[in-house]
């Protein structure tokens, strides 16, 4: 919406209609939620619908395994049309959505596991155990400190102190991994996690 899009969501997800809406409104971006992506990579009816508009996906909310985005992908993909790529992301309420992505068709095979690059305007580091630092390729726990990070739980004075360090990093409870070229995996959790019915968060399409 800030760079001028439509955007198109859904108060009431349905997957019949999602086929439908699509190609109706001219989609270029979709939202989804790991469910929705299982859906379109096992119902036959996604090969006979017109993705051809949908520059990029992302996927978020829960873990997205490689093998069903490739097969999601594979579905929505017609020749001689434009690649439709699913990407995953780093993103929690806390954190206002988002922290990591990629940029469209920036993801290669071989990150299909990933869920990104930090975004512009945030800071992350990764810590053990001992909470110091880990090089490249070491999993660590995930902190995030930036404009979109939230100021605490409401009326839960202990929670929030708990949930950031002194110096103002919030700890994600997320474990992670980074490459040196800056990508990064998720590969395990620390503390709880609750999601709730994943399918039924508002899918939200933008077109331009």
């Amino acid at each position: 919406v800030k760079n001028g899009d439509t955007a198109y969501v859904m108060r009431l997800f349905s997957f019949d209609k999602f086929l439908q809406y699509v190609p109706r409104y001219k989609v270029t971006f979709l939202g989804l939620v790991p469910p929705v992506v299982a859906a379109l990579a096992r119902d036959p009816r996604v090969r006979s619908v017109d993705f051809s508009t949908v520059r990029s996906a992302m996927s978020g909310g829960a873990p997205l395994s490689a093998e069903l985005q490739r097969q999601a992908e594979q579905a929505m993909n017609r020749p001689g049309q434009p690649l439709v790529q699913i990407h995953s992301a780093l993103g929690m309420s806390e954190c206002v959505l988002a922290a990591t992505r990629f940029a469209a068709h920036d993801r290669e095979d071989e990150t299909a596991r990933s869920v990104g690059y930090l975004l512009p305007g945030m800071e992350m580091k990764l810590l053990d155990e001992d909470d110091s630092s880990v090089e490249f390729d070491r999993p660590g726990e995930i902190l995030l400190r930036g404009p979109n990070i939230f100021y605490g739980y409401w009326k839960r004075p202990l929670e929030t102190q708990n949930a950031f360090t002194a110096d103002g990093w919030y700890k994600t409870g997320d474990v992670g991994v980074m490459d040196k070229q800056g990508v990064l995996r998720i590969v395990d959790r620390k503390k709880e996690l609750i999601k709730v019915k994943g399918k039924c968060i508002s899918i939200v399409f933008s077109a331009a």
